[in-house]
């Protein structure tokens, strides 16, 4: 009994690999092509459906192939999404070169005498960063900036490095100057605990420098 359920979790948790890794490989393809990758692909499934093809155990081969391409497929469905949503929000938000946003503060971070704070906005799924001289704005507040607001630049060299596509994968549409920031709510009481780990954390730096 105990073999057996050592058979099946060792069973589960290969079968889990090969989902990841096709899901990874998925995601891959669908960003960046190219036959590296799917030849890695290949390789993938030839290693995991040739020992069992060998074996006759046509059955589990067909299993897991359908498995290898739901997951290749799921991958690459998420990253069309997401891509496609990160578009749809930033035509939105860049149609015009002064807008007014409203959203909440979840990072901040200083650089150049200037503070780089990172909006999460209500019905988006993707962020803003607005730059301004002021950061003694707490986490988790929520602000009203107004200002202009550019995108990223895009690479034009190669091997330069890509500003636009950075930010991208972290979710980030464009960057806004603040001409104005209202602060609309700040978090209290318990619900400081993010601006109070912040604060903690730049002691510990202070420290460290």
């Amino acid at each position: 009994m105990i073999s057996r359920r050592k058979i099946n979790i060792h069973w589960i948790k290969r079968l889990s690999c090969q989902f990841a890794f096709a899901l990874i490989l998925g995601i891959l393809l669908a960003e960046h092509g190219g036959w590296q990758i799917l030849l890695s692909a290949v390789m993938l499934a030839i290693a995991v459906l040739f020992p069992q093809f060998l074996k006759a155990n046509y059955r589990e081969c067909v299993l897991r192939g359908a498995l290898l391409i739901a997951a290749g497929a799921l991958g690459t469905g998420c990253y069309v999404r997401q891509v496609g949503r990160w578009e749809k929000e930033s035509q939105k938000l860049l149609c015009g070169q002064q807008i007014s946003v409203c959203g909440r503060l979840i990072c901040k971070e200083q650089k150049n005498e200037r503070w780089q704070l990172t909006l999460a906005l209500p019905g988006y799924e993707n962020r803003v960063i607005v730059s301004t001289k002021d950061g003694g704005y707490p986490l988790d507040c929520v602000l009203s900036v107004k200002g202009p607001v550019r995108d990223f630049n895009s690479p034009r060299n190669e091997g330069q490095f890509n500003e636009k596509q950075y930010y991208k994968n972290r979710k980030t549409i464009g960057r806004m100057s603040a001409e104005s920031i209202v602060c609309i709510r700040a978090p209290s009481g318990i619900y400081e605990w993010r601006e109070n780990l912040y604060r903690l954390r730049m002691q510990l730096c202070a420290v460290y420098e």
